[in-house]
Order: C-alpha cells, then sequence, then structure tokens
C-alpha cells in the first residue's frame, strides 16, 4: 500500500501524537509481559485477550492494513511479532491461567478455537462495514472484553505475584491515549464512545484490586 509515512491529511496531529504514544505504550505492555514470562514461565495477559490480540494484529498488520501511515502500519506489525511470542508461550503456560480441569486438559484446542472465532469477528466487522479504517472497533470488542478478563484473573488467579502493575499501568494509560485519539477522529460515534468509557472503567477497576490485592 502506497502511504506516507504519517496520514496528517486525514487525522490531524493532536490525534496522530496521543494514538502513537498510545500504541508504543502497548509496546511497552508486551516487553514487560515478556520479560515475566521468561522469568516466571506464565502468561500475564488473559488467554481470551491473547487470542484477540494475535488475530487482530495479524489481519490488520497484514491484509486490511490502516490508512494512517506506513509508521502506524510498522506498530501494527511491531505488535504482531511480539504477540507471536506470546502467543507461543501461551500455548505453553496458557493451562496455568484455568480452573476447570477440562479445559486445562484441552488448553491448547481452546487457545486456537478462539484465535480462529476472534479471527472471523474481526474480519466480518471489517468487511460487512461497522469497522472504520484503523479497525478500531474490532480492537474495541477485542480491549473490553481483555479488560473484564484481566478483572477476573486479578480476583481468581492464586499467586496475585504473577500479575505487574507496570504492565496494568502502561496498558490503562495506553489504551486510554487511543481511547482519547479515536473519540475525537470520530466524535459522532457514540458506540465507540460508550465502549471506550467501558474499556477505561474496567482498566481502573483492575488496577484498584491489583494494588489492594498485592499489598495484603
Amino acid at each position: 500500500m502506497n502511504q506516507p509515512w504519517l496520514n496528517l491529511q486525514t487525522y490531524h496531529w493532536p490525534m496522530m501524537s496521543l494514538f502513537l504514544a498510545g500504541c508504543v505504550l502497548w509496546v511497552v505492555v508486551y516487553v514487560l509481559v515478556i520479560k515475566k514470562i521468561r522469568q516466571r514461565q506464565f502468561v500475564e495477559i488473559p488467554l481470551i485477550g491473547v487470542t484477540a490480540n494475535i488475530g487482530w494484529e495479524f489481519i490488520w498488520s497484514f491484509i486490511f492494513q490502516p490508512d494512517m501511515g506506513k509508521l502506524v502500519l510498522i506498530g501494527y506489525a511491531a505488535w504482531f511479532f511480539l504477540d507471536c511470542y506470546i502467543f507461543y508461550s501461551l500455548l505453553k503456560y496458557g493451562y496455568k491461567q484455568l480452573q476447570t480441569p477440562a479445559l486445562i486438559k484441552h488448553s491448547k484446542l481452546l487457545i486456537v478455537g478462539l484465535t480462529i472465532a476472534w479471527a472471523a469477528i474481526i474480519i466480518t466487522l471489517e468487511t460487512s462495514g461497522y469497522d472504520t479504517p484503523i479497525g478500531t472497533i474490532s480492537a474495541y470488542w477485542d480491549n473490553l472484553v481483555f479488560s473484564a478478563a484481566y478483572v477476573l484473573l486479578a480476583l481468581t488467579l492464586n499467586d496475585k505475584t504473577l500479575l505487574s502493575k507496570a504492565a496494568g499501568w502502561c496498558k490503562g494509560l495506553g489504551t486510554g491515549l487511543i481511547s482519547i485519539a479515536v473519540c475525537i477522529q470520530w466524535p459522532d460515534n457514540q458506540f465507540l464512545k460508550v465502549i471506550c468509557i467501558l474499556t477505561a472503567s474496567l482498566d481502573a477497576l483492575y488496577l484498584y484490586l491489583l494494588h489492594r490485592v498485592q499489598s495484603e
């Protein structure tokens, strides 16, 4: 796709700056998660979040591609390649997030099945005309479920030290900056505003729970 490095005709500087800052914070999240995987052999991103992320990042890096410019496309691809290691680790260690014996036994099948299901949702949202040119709607469906799963993980995981405050803060702040950016860009999309607010609320609840349980 022949694009400028940054598409400042469609997306003005304030929106672009917030969006790029949020993207960088998400790279930091992935680096922190990978560090924790190598140290503790545990994937702290909820299983359903990893399966949604890997599909979204592949689809929006290599199939549809955002129209914000080459720099954003490179950022999406960077997320994907970092997430490849996280996804591989999820196949190895994802069962540690589960409590039901049947799901633990078939964790790999669950992971693959969820990945396929999420990919189908993401693709059809775009082909049916419901998504934005940068994949915002599908990304926030992913993020909303992701954030809710983080709250459940904070409540149910026995060893709370497996969850990183730094990764949680970077996730919350990164998503928050991107939320402001996309709401600036699409101010009339009320659905987008609602899903951004719900995601931010769940991220705040997760951080509150994480700080509380790790201080006990």
